[in-house]
């Protein structure tokens, strides 16, 4: 078991009074780990999907890490492949989050949420969702 120092770093502990509790741990992460600033509500739309299911009733569902904005039932989005181009279009037709192995069905979703999107026509693994205000000026681009 490791503990804190007084400077902070962490060094091992041979005392038998060492605590289980893994609450020193996530304290000394939490002071020091500054939280991500890329993530962000006001933003539109965007989402790399990483993993692709299949519903019965739904089709094809697209699983990713929402990147930027929030995601709503009726939205359109479109489908971009790793150089920036359309690749599909579609509007959304549910969204779905997890709890444990169950699948949850939500009206909407946002940053930092791991949410399931049906409604995409023509996505794949690696391809980027986003609502078409995410183009903008400088054009169609996809997330790293």
């Amino acid at each position: 078991c490791a503990v804190p120092s007084p400077s902070g770093t962490l060094v091992p502990s041979t005392s038998a009074t060492a605590t289980p509790s893994m609450a020193p741990l996530f304290d000394l992460i939490l002071t020091h780990v500054p939280p991500p600033m890329h993530l962000d509500r006001t933003r539109p739309f965007s989402m790399l999907t990483v993993q692709i299911e299949s519903d019965p009733y739904v089709g094809m569902l697209y699983v990713g890490r929402i990147h930027s904005g929030i995601l709503r039932v009726g939205d359109v989005l479109w489908a971009l492949d790793a150089e920036g181009q359309k690749v599909g279009e579609g509007k959304v037709k549910k969204i779905f989050a997890r709890k444990g192995l169950e699948r949850i069905e939500k009206d909407a979703a946002g940053v930092r949420e791991i949410a399931s999107v049906a409604g995409v026509k023509n996505a794949g693994v690696n391809v980027t969702l986003v609502q078409m205000e995410w183009c903008g000026e400088k054009g169609q681009k996809s997330l790293p």
